[in-house]
């Protein structure tokens, strides 16, 4: 290896140890300032969240304590055939414990209760019923008092799916041992669930009881009525504003929602019970990749083609669910397809809240009443989905959480993105800061570009210099030295190999030097160096300028490459050609109005083919092609000829390049 090269090699690992050693120092600061921002971040919405679930949440949401209940005693079940009081007098029933579970085909079962009572209470007992079941009938001491709806195990209608309290009136309670019966239908899902239900005085259970109960039927009419009116104005606005993925998931997600609720308030669907559950399946899926592409788009830096995998997943994921659920027998189906629905709620949803930790580890954000309201939405639905896991622990966080949050959420993100009735003040303020911020963000974007240009450049001019420098002087006094030690010097030789390395040490040390940017001044510095050094080679030169229009534009890049081509033409010629005149020609392009062409014709020898030549054709060739010219090389009876044709640049190319002469 020469001693130039190995000295351009460890300049260049100095350089590149030095980048690195930056590029180290720069993602430490990073780390470290995007870690104190997460800090603050994560603090913010642990106090945000600590709030709701233990100030908020205990005061509206908590279920009732301390009420005066009237035990229940001597629980008995039994599988019955029709849903009819006489088939449950008809058939023995079995002693059982509460918590009671029965399982697995569409089924009937007859529930019996006792209690006791010292005195009838004035206004009657009330009573609510703490069990899964699609509906049922309510006896009071073999007196028929709730009947409701279809006992259908094939298409029951759905009031026992909603807790309700029931008024038992005083004309059907005795003193001492009274009877509660309930014939129950079961065919939405293949377990009937039975708790201890909730027997008291009348008027003392309904106090007890009323903002729970609230909280279970009319805040979810509420909520559902409330996220219906959020979806359709986030649709309809999706399709007007420029933040339409953001709206048109957060649509998404209060649609899935106010659908998922509507099960609750129709009782008498047009679909069986297995069809009512794959229709909770669809949504119930729905939600949380609903949230994770919303969280995607609120970052306002999607990551590509991340929202398209999502929906793929979710495709595949319910397909799979509904054909397990038909086609696999109870209760395996539905218990494949409730713990699916439970750990991809849970685990998309954790995925959601790892893409909003990611995006902000990568950028600055301050929107924090968003940031928290989403923060709460995503833990709510956590909570939702282990409780599917976990089937004793209760649920219904996501439908308690969303009307306030949601509102929050969509009222930030108006007040951030749509501003109306301003003054005319107003709204050159908030123009002027979003200009500031587009413009801070191109010139940054431009910064990026110039130092990457930069970089390619540096690189591409070293990468020529070693390369010019090995296949020229390199060569030459390897061949020099060898001839040296081999006693086959002879002093002519020698003088025109020194003479030869002078050259190309003259044509590299004029290459790193600046000769315009602009065609017209570089053909001016070509011409009086390239004078100069044929003059001294014993040769003539002559230069004709025929051109009638203006010389095309290229950038000061693509004009240093022409300087090269026509330097090391003038090379060749001086080299190889030994003839006694060079002449160089410039004449306006035939085809081109705007384009010139350059022709340098010798009259020595030399062939297109010529080894001595060809080096140096193909480099003037590669070099040709780089900026878009067309270069060519022939021979004829009185000498040898190379041809630069220069056509004009477009408009596009031209500023492009500007951009990059900008970046060096």
């Amino acid at each position: 290896m020469s001693r130039a090269r190995e000295n351009d090699l460890i300049g260049l690992r100095a350089e590149q140890g030095a980048m690195d050693k930056n590029w180290f120092n720069q993602n430490v600061t990073r780390i470290r300032n995007n870690g104190t921002r997460l800090l603050w971040l994560g603090l913010t919405i642990l106090i945000f969240n600590l709030f709701y679930w233990f100030v908020i949440n205990p005061l509206i949401f908590s279920s009732p304590k301390g009420l005066n209940t009237i035990p229940v005693s001597n629980f008995s079940v039994a599988e019955i055939s029709e849903p009819t009081f006489e088939a449950a007098q008809n058939t023995r029933s079995t002693p059982a414990e509460l918590p009671f579970s029965a399982c697995c085909a569409p089924q009937y079962h007859s529930l019996k209760f006792e209690f006791e009572l010292a005195d009838i209470p004035p206004n009657g007992l009330g009573f609510i019923k703490v069990m899964q079941v699609d509906n049922y009938l309510l006896f009071v001491n073999s007196t028929r008092l709730v009947s409701k709806g279809r006992m259908n195990s094939h298409h029951p209608t759905f009031h026992g799916q909603n807790t309700v309290l029931e008024h038992i009136p005083e004309g059907l309670l005795k003193a001492g041992r009274n009877d509660l019966q309930l014939v129950t239908v079961r065919s939405s899902t293949p377990y009937t669930d039975i708790r201890t239900p909730l027997l008291g005085e009348y008027e003392s259970l309904r106090l007890g009881t009323s903002q729970r109960l609230w909280v279970m039927n009319e805040y979810k009419l509420l909520v559902m009525t409330i996220c219906l009116l959020i979806g359709a104005v986030c649709l309809a606005l999706s399709l007007k504003s420029r933040y339409k993925l953001f709206l048109f998931w957060f649509a998404i997600l209060s649609l899935s929602w106010a659908a998922n609720l509507l099960k609750y308030f129709i009782m008498d669907w047009p679909m069986n019970g297995q069809m009512r559950y794959l229709y909770y399946i669809f949504f119930t899926m729905l939600a949380p990749f609903a949230l994770f592409n919303l969280v995607d788009s609120w970052t306002e830096k999607p990551i590509m083609r991340l929202q398209f995998t999502t929906i793929g997943i979710w495709t595949l994921l319910t397909g799979f669910l509904f054909y397990r659920y038909l086609y696999t027998p109870f209760p395996e189906g539905y218990q494949v397809s409730d713990t699916v629905v439970g750990w991809s709620t849970l685990i998309v949803s954790l995925a959601a809240i790892i893409r909003f930790i990611f995006h902000f580890w990568r950028h600055n954000d301050d929107r924090i009443l968003e940031i928290a309201s989403l923060s709460l939405i995503g833990v709510s639905i956590i909570l939702d989905a282990y409780s599917e896991i976990i089937h004793d622990v209760p649920g219904g966080y996501a439908s308690a959480v969303t009307p306030a949050f949601l509102i929050a959420l969509i009222l930030a993100f108006l007040n951030r993105n749509f501003h109306l009735f301003r003054s005319t003040q107003q709204i050159n303020t908030f123009l002027g800061a979003e200009l500031d911020a587009r413009e801070a963000e191109l010139h940054e974007a431009y910064e990026n570009r110039k130092q990457l240009i930069r970089k390619q450049a540096h690189n591409e001019e070293r990468q020529r210099l070693m390369r010019d420098m090995h296949d020229g002087l390199g060569s030459s006094l390897m061949s020099m030295l060898l001839s040296a030690k081999r006693g086959k010097a002879k002093p002519v030789d020698m003088a025109d190999g020194l003479q030869f390395v002078i050259d190309e040490m003259r044509l590299i040390i004029d290459s790193m030097d600046s000769v315009g940017e602009s065609v017209d001044v570089a053909l001016k510095t070509y011409r009086e160096r390239a004078e100069t050094r044929v003059t001294d080679a014993n040769m003539k030169y002559v230069w004709n300028d025929h051109t009638t229009t203006e010389l095309p534009e290229y950038s000061a890049r693509d004009v240093l490459q022409i300087f090269r081509i026509l330097q090391e033409a003038t090379t060749n010629a001086i080299r190889h050609s030994k003839g006694s005149v060079l002449k160089v020609d410039l004449m306006d392009h035939l085809n081109d109005p705007i384009g010139i062409q350059i022709k340098l014709t010798d009259n020595g020898q030399g062939k297109v083919g010529d080894s001595k030549r060809g080096r140096g054709l193909k480099n003037m060739a590669a070099r040709a092609e780089q900026i878009g010219a067309k270069f060519s090389a022939e021979n004829f009876d009185n000498g040898f000829r190379v041809s630069l044709v220069l056509p004009q640049k477009t408009t596009a190319d031209t500023l492009e390049v500007r951009d990059i002469d900008d970046a060096r």
